[in-house]
């Protein structure tokens, strides 16, 4: 029962939980336990409401969505998510690992390091197409001028996307003849519709579009000068391997595979250059594009790739602690009330939740009052929440509370 000289303890706003120290060396408004309750911007405490389940339906996992379209791996399944729950196939078997995805225009792009592709207008097709193989040459008659002839194939889909070329097949013409192709590649690919050809001037080094075959063909003849007017842009270029984590940067698609980062031709989300990457010092577990520049989270560090550019990237290192795959989110910019321009990432590390913005600025919030669990991996979403934003997440294992530091 009180007494009547105990006096009167006012808690007018909590703090939330904390961990780092004793519960007898808290603060007022320090908690031990928050269970089932939301704290307003004024630290305020409120019971939270529960939820029903809408539907559920085999195994599913990694659900994306940009607003307008939704993504899920059902039962090994990509599947689009209507908006009454119904699922549409996309792509059978792709596997149960989880799928990283990212938006550029009207194209999303997919990949669980194992398989990946695009969905594009409601069609799910594959990432980039393969490099057809140089086709040997004889000599044949014609009226190509004598000299020494460059010539390299590349495949064209439906809409016009065209591959790569891998390097030049050469012959010596020593009069006047022409160039016979045979056993040229049949690309596989359901979509690929034509075969462009492309033709050197006599000892010249650039290569031009020369003739363009059906994708069935399999011979050509190369009797005559082109126009050489349009030269060959893909040389050397290949479709990306799949990846763990996907990422989109001033019109570049980046993709990650161990400890090395790799990156599109500019605004060429389906051409690589696989000499061009950065290597870490290990395996990458975040990349979250922010405006000017890329944050990038490593087993063991977090650095700021800064510049627009990814060619020339420069790369500060921000904390000496690793971030925790899987759990990327992004604050949008319309939620704050600073003039933010760019959406704000925000993630778990090892040692707390960090926010990280445009301009390589870093923040940890919670390192000084809550020790996480470091865990494998784990998932976020940023949401409004009876006016509150909220950064949601939780982490795959058992949870040992204060084993961060």
């Amino acid at each position: 029962m009180p007494q009547d000289n105990e006096g009167v303890v006012e808690f007018a706003k909590f703090s939330g939980l904390r961990n780092n120290l004793a519960p007898e060396a808290f603060d007022p408004g320090d908690l031990v336990s928050a269970l089932n309750i939301d704290l307003d911007d004024k630290g305020e405490a409120r019971r939270r409401s529960g939820y029903g389940s809408a539907v559920v339906s085999g195994s599913t996992h990694s659900l994306w969505s940009d607003g307008s379209t939704c993504f899920a791996v059902r039962n090994g399944d990509l599947v689009a998510v209507d908006s009454d729950w119904t699922t549409q196939l996309l792509r059978a078997g792709i596997g149960d690992l989880p799928v990283s995805y990212v938006a550029l225009g009207d194209r999303v792009f997919y990949s669980n390091g194992t398989v990946n592709g695009v969905v594009q207008k409601g069609r799910a097709r594959s990432w980039g197409l393969a490099v057809p193989d140089v086709p040997e040459a004889q000599v044949v008659g014609g009226g190509l001028l004598p000299g020494r002839y460059q010539y390299a194939l590349t495949f064209v889909r439906d809409d016009g996307q065209e591959s790569g070329a891998s390097h030049s097949g050469i012959v010596e013409l020593t009069a006047a003849t022409g160039i016979g192709l045979d056993e040229i590649d049949v690309s596989l690919d359901p979509t690929v519709v034509a075969k462009w050809i492309y033709l050197s001037e006599p000892n010249g080094e650039l290569l031009y579009r020369h003739t363009t075959l059906t994708n069935a063909e399999t011979t050509a003849l190369l009797h005559a000068s082109g126009p050489c007017l349009l030269p060959l842009r893909a040389q050397f270029l290949k479709p990306p391997p799949p990846a763990r984590i996907l990422g989109v940067h001033h019109g570049r698609v980046l993709l990650v595979r161990g400890d090395t980062l790799y990156y599109s031709e500019a605004f060429a989300p389906e051409l690589y250059d696989l000499r061009k990457s950065y290597a870490f010092e290990a395996a990458i577990t975040i990349v979250a594009p922010a405006g000017g520049g890329v944050f990038c989270g490593t087993d063991s560090s977090i650095f700021y790739l800064a510049g627009s550019d990814a060619e020339a990237f420069g790369i500060q290192m921000l904390a000496d602690y690793g971030a925790i795959p899987g759990t990327l989110s992004y604050i949008p910019a319309q939620w704050l009330d600073d003039g933010s321009e760019n959406d704000i990432a925000i993630w778990h590390s090892k040692r707390g939740v960090c926010v990280g913005f445009p301009g390589g600025v870093m923040k940890n919030l919670s390192e000084s009052r809550f020790a996480f669990p470091q865990q494998e991996r784990g998932a976020s979403v940023v949401r409004l929440h009876r006016g509150v934003m909220q950064f949601v997440s939780t982490l795959q294992g058992i949870e040992v509370p204060g084993d961060g530091f």
